[in-house]
């Protein structure tokens, strides 16, 4: 029997009743692992459909987004995740209006430079999305207060 103890609280997953008595995980968990290569889980998974733009035009601070299907139509009612680096976090779901089906977005409350990191959810909170960090008025997007991010798949 083969068996691979992993510490999932270090990795983020607050799944814990994964995880047997002795610390060990089951076959059949493992089967539902992320890929260390893509960061993705399998079928149905979500991607970044091209480079996160940054720019001024919006009201405010915002991260705003999208959700498209694997042939780039908006999609209502997936749940994206946004984290900081403090821990505070904040779920939304892509929205389902006339005008702005398959988007959502969140006010960013620091204008303190800090990272963002987004992460697609499925059925009871599973990733569905590697995690995308923004990097929020750092680096080349020091003086810019607005994130816009496509995620595709499905």
């Amino acid at each position: 029997a083969l068996r691979v103890l992993v510490d999932l609280a270090a990795a983020g997953d607050a799944n814990v009743a994964a995880l047997a008595g002795d610390g060990s995980v089951d076959l059949a968990t493992l089967r539902q692992a992320v890929s260390v290569e893509t960061g993705l889980v399998g079928g149905g998974a979500y991607a970044v459909a091209a480079p996160v733009v940054h720019d001024n035009n919006c009201p405010g601070q915002y991260v705003m987004g999208q959700v498209v299907n694997s042939a780039g139509a908006p999609v209502a009612g997936i749940w994206v995740q946004m984290r900081d680096q403090w821990g505070n976090e904040a779920t939304t779901v892509s929205k389902s209006g006339t005008i702005d089906y398959g988007m959502f977005d969140f006010p960013i409350p620091s204008g303190s430079p800090h990272e963002l990191y987004l992460t697609v959810l499925g059925e009871g909170g599973v990733p569905l999305s590697a995690t995308v960090v923004i990097p929020h008025r750092q680096g080349e997007a020091a003086d810019l207060s607005c994130h816009h991010i496509v995620f595709q798949g499905g």
